[in-house]
């Protein structure tokens, strides 16, 4: 009766903590200065260095957007608009995780007739390219955690007028926690 009872507890606690493992949440930091981005197209590329993964190349989209509800505190604001994107983060192997989010735009004018602009907001470990996974390689099971990644990008100082060929350049954090997915995956 002892060995049954033994054997059931150890059988219960190997359930209970395969189940608490299934999710390895981890602290995430992705960072990079000098990357470049195309206020005609929307496109962002630079290099950074991200938790996990080393040095990365990231690439992506992000869509300023005038603020049009009338309810939102920043309508009406021609200093403030809000921003949509979405990023792939790619380690030098060729592992990748995708991110999807967006936030505001705060631009500062300067005495020099230049702008520099702060984009804040959130960024979630998403499905960008229609694959049914955020990720590859070592990032094929990640998920995102419980709260959204905290992004903020700050531009050099940029002619507010846009002519083609212009190049915005931006220092950039993106930090918080990722689910990696099932441990030993």
């Amino acid at each position: 009766m002892k060995k049954s009872v033994c054997l059931m507890c150890a059988t219960l606690l190997a359930l209970f903590s395969t189940s608490l493992c299934s999710a390895q949440v981890v602290p995430f930091l992705s960072a990079g200065s000098g990357n470049e981005y195309n206020p005609l197209t929307a496109e962002f590329a630079g290099d950074g260095i991200t938790t996990y993964m080393g040095k990365t190349l990231n690439l992506g989209l992000a869509v300023p957007f005038e603020i049009t509800d009338p309810n939102d505190p920043d309508f009406g604001n021609p200093l403030v608009q809000g921003w949509t994107g979405k990023a792939t983060i790619i380690a030098a192997n060729g592992d990748t995780i995708e991110l999807a989010g967006g936030g505001r735009i705060f631009l500062q004018p300067l005495p020099s007739g230049l702008f520099t602009a702060t984009w804040n907001g959130d960024f979630a470990v998403q499905d960008i390219d229609g694959d049914g996974k955020a990720g590859t390689g070592r990032f094929s099971n990640v998920k995102a955690a419980a709260e959204p990644l905290a992004v903020t990008a700050i531009n050099d100082p940029f002619n507010i007028v846009v002519s083609p060929g212009d190049i915005w350049y931006y220092d950039f954090t993106i930090a918080g926690e990722i689910d990696l997915g099932k441990a030993g995956n």
